[in-house]
């Protein structure tokens, strides 16, 4: 077969097979070249999609709701209707005028950070003197009025304090005042808006600075207000101003945003490590700080600084550590017991949360990494790692549902329950997460009581336990979902080293659809027990290990439930890589209907109700493995595709679906 028409396995990592042809698999293939040609056209249209990449800060225009000028010569005179205002020295008796401005800003979510806010007036003539230089001050204004009825004897009282200055122009054009801090008020509570009154300070100047009002006939002349709100920045290395205005002015402590952090609001924080004693009114060293999550916060890690927009992060090598190592470098005995705390509606991605100690009493003996107490955060692309605890060493749920998605759980260890999380009446939801090398006396992975997380597209491997559930232990009516997961070379001293289901004192009913169990070991052996033990498990469209893959007997209602006990050849167990080989019984055996709603919304369109598309390394769940023109999910986390060059949805085939796949994953920043 000519080089050009081999195969390749779509994936992290290429699969280095070569499509048999045999009379199943031969198909009329379009030669390389016109693939090549159908690329070249998709990637053009990629580069045009560049302009819609979505940027988090919100820029905002305001025009005025009112605006006016007093006039001390004239004290009865109300000027709201005049196309101009105007200013002058409120040092000359008798002779002052001023200008004052509002508008509404009830758009503005309540509290939310303000990034920047600038005032502009267009500046077009002047009487007497020449204005340039002198000191045009903003002052907050402290009572009602309206441009209707206001006049010199009536006007409004204002805060003596200057808001905002600048030097008098030498030109004629626009003229800006930094009105932020007063914004940030009004939006926090603090201050009420009544807008500003514009006046010039200098001591003797006769100037009189006209500028456009609201009712001039150009709009592109009338003033407005420019108000940017939504994101806060936190670089551990910036050294401007550290108020989190701008990656220069970014704050160096993730304490100081959530600080100040409001509703609708996003933190975005550049690679190094931030540490929950630091910043905010933090005591140093004080091992009961956390990393308090908000609702309605979304908190993205990955950057480099300089972003502008969120899909421009690299959270893969930009890592973003939260750390609990906030004592003695290198010793854990003085660590945080909660690096993060959960709360409904928080957002967490593309962070490492490592180092957490909860050796305290309850409930610092929980939760290292993260805990949650009727809690329900979302957490994405992030890692647990090295965080030790009583129970639930990477992360602890009581009466909690949060979402994990794409995240990966790894030496973690706890000396009871659940070495990666352990679950109180909780339901979590896992999807495309990894639990790996993670330790515990039950549940080396994971330990649910009174609960039943839904797992989708998961690997266990590696993690053991010393007693019972080396990948899970199910105890007390725990009946989790498990949906297209591999366990694989998971360990218990005692029983189920893939799990264990207690049957007492209500017994556990696991439910497993598309799953490969092979290769976890127990006291008994490699055998059916060690991949499931006790409990009354529902199984099917699954491949189980049991004592003799080539008698007639099949674990869990055998061929009648779709079950296998052949090797699911995994490319590399040994290694923790169980993608399968093209041979794998695995392959187009699992059950479409059993695959659950999109919830996670892993293809970014919008649509959390569609069957969930991908797999763990996010290629599309639904391919055709075997190329019979019939997609039939695969059992395990990883999807077999044989894919041809352009062929991106694995339907053996190259056309405008490819391209879609590109383009939803380049506008959803992946």
């Amino acid at each position: 077969m000519p080089e050009e028409e081999k195969a390749f396995s779509f994936g992290s990592t290429p699969q280095n097979t070569t499509k048999p042809m045999s009379p199943k698999n031969i198909r009329n293939k379009r030669p390389f070249q016109e693939e090549v040609k159908k690329m070249k056209k998709i990637i053009y249209l990629i580069i045009l999609l560049v302009t819609f990449t979505c940027v988090s800060v919100q820029a905002n225009t305001y025009l005025p709701s009112d605006d006016t000028f007093i006039d001390e010569r004239l004290p009865d005179t109300n000027s709201g209707a005049q196309p101009y205002m105007i200013v002058r020295s409120m040092n000359l008796p008798n002779f002052e005028l001023d200008t004052l401005v509002k508008f509404n800003l009830s758009t503005i979510p309540s509290g939310t950070f303000i990034s920047s806010a600038k005032l502009n007036l267009y500046y077009y003539n002047y009487n007497d003197s020449n204005p340039s230089g002198n000191p045009i001050n903003v002052y907050r204004i402290t009572s009602t009025w309206s441009e209707s009825t206001t006049n010199w004897n009536n006007r409004p009282t204002y805060d003596s304090n200057v808001a905002s200055t600048v030097s008098g122009p030498g030109s004629y054009g626009w003229v800006q005042w930094n009105v932020r801090s007063d914004i940030q008020g009004f939006v926090n509570g603090s201050k009420t808006n009544y807008g500003w009154q514009i006046m010039d300070a200098s001591a003797s100047s006769n100037s009189m600075i006209y500028f456009r009002s609201k009712e001039y006939t150009d709009s592109n002349y009338r003033p407005y207000l420019e108000v940017e709100y939504g994101t806060i920045y936190v670089d551990v290395n910036a050294a401007g101003s550290n108020n989190g205005t701008s990656w220069t002015n970014a704050f160096n402590k993730l304490q100081d945003a959530l600080a100040v952090a409001g509703q609708n609001t996003q933190i975005w924080v550049a690679s190094g490590t931030y540490k929950p004693d630091q910043g905010g009114g933090k005591t140093p060293g004080d091992r009961t700080a956390t990393f308090q999550l908000i609702n309605g916060i979304s908190i993205y890690g990955g950057f480099a600084g300089g972003e502008t927009a969120l899909g421009q992060r690299d959270w893969q090598n930009n890592l973003t550590i939260l750390s609990g190592d906030i004592g003695t470098v290198g010793s854990n005995s003085d660590n945080s017991y909660h690096i993060l705390t959960g709360v409904n509606g928080a957002v967490l991605d593309g962070f490492v949360i490592r180092d957490g100690k909860a050796n305290g009493s309850a409930p610092s003996d929980s939760g290292a990494g993260i805990y949650n107490s009727a809690a329900s955060p979302t957490l994405v692309n992030c890692t647990f790692t090295a965080n030790s605890a009583q129970h639930g060493a990477g992360m602890y749920n009581y009466q909690s549902d949060p979402r994990l998605i794409r995240c990966t759980l790894t030496a973690n260890t706890a000396t009871n329950y659940g070495g990666a999380i352990r679950n109180y009446q909780s339901d979590p939801r896992l999807t495309n997460c990894i639990l790996n090398g993670n330790t515990a006396q039950y549940g080396g992975g994971i330990h649910n009581d009174e609960s039943s997380p839904l797992i989708t597209n998961c690997v266990f491997t590696g993690n053991s336990a010393t007693t019972l559930g080396g990948g899970i232990f199910n105890y007390s009516n725990s009946n989790p979902t498990l949906t297209n997961c591999s366990l694989s070379g998971n360990s218990a001293g005692g029983n189920g080293g893939g799990i264990y289901n207690l049957v007492s004192p209500v017994a556990c009913s696991p439910v497993l659809a598309n799953c490969i169990l092979w290769g976890n070991s127990d006291s008994s052996g490699t055998g059916q027990a060690a991949q499931i033990n006790s409990g009354t498990p529902v199984v099917t469209y699954s491949c189980i290990k049991d004592n003799d893959p080539n008698d007639t007997s099949i674990p869990f209602g055998g061929a009648a439930n779709h079950n296998i006990d052949d090797n699911p050849l995994f490319r590399d167990a040994g290694s923790g890589d169980l993608m399968l080989e093209p041979a794998s019984p695995c392959i187009e055996t699992g059950n479409n209907s059993a695959v659950p709603a999109d919830a996670a919304d892993l293809d970014g369109d919008g649509n959390i109700t569609e069957p969930t598309p991908l797999d763990i390394i996010g290629r599309p769940r639904f391919a055709d493995g075997d190329c019979d023109k019939t997609a039939t999910v695969d059992m395990g986390a990883y999807e077999f595709v044989w894919i041809y060059v352009g062929d991106l949805d694995g339907d053996c085939d190259v056309d405008f679906a490819d391209f879609s796949v590109i383009a939803n994953h380049w506008l959803a920043g992946k």
